[in-house]
């Protein structure tokens, strides 16, 4: 179960700063954000990032995991936008590039080896 919930958190926390640097304009992106590469780079994280959430709940408890991680994914969105009004408002605009930069690549490394050991 701690496996599932570090899926729905890790998942939760990157899809999001995905998203939410896709629509965000000029000013609010880093600036790798803004090249074609990097617009590549976050469509393919974004379109990709729950597939890899279910195939992890899979993994780790077989159909019922698929069930858990997606409604957990859904509560974690609006976890996620209650944790972000907290934060100050010029913390605000640089916290998706921080979620995907620092959380993205944690979630990637959890998810082979999930994928590895389950």
């Amino acid at each position: 179960m701690d496996l599932l919930i570090l899926a729905i958190i890790l998942g939760g926390i990157t899809l999001d700063g995905c998203a939410r640097l896709i629509i965000a304009d000029f000013m609010h992106k880093p600036l790798w954000a803004n090249s074609s590469n990097g617009q590549m780079i976050l469509s393919i994280s974004y379109f990709s990032c729950l597939p890899i959430m279910l195939i992890d709940g899979f993994c780790i408890a077989s159909f019922k995991g698929v069930v858990i991680i997606f409604a957990g994914w859904l509560l974690m969105k609006l976890i996620i936008n209650m944790i972000r009004e907290g934060f100050s408002t010029e913390f605000r605009s640089n916290l998706p590039g921080i979620q995907f930069i620092f959380i993205g690549p944690i979630y990637l490394i959890f998810s082979i080896y999930i994928w590895i050991f389950s």
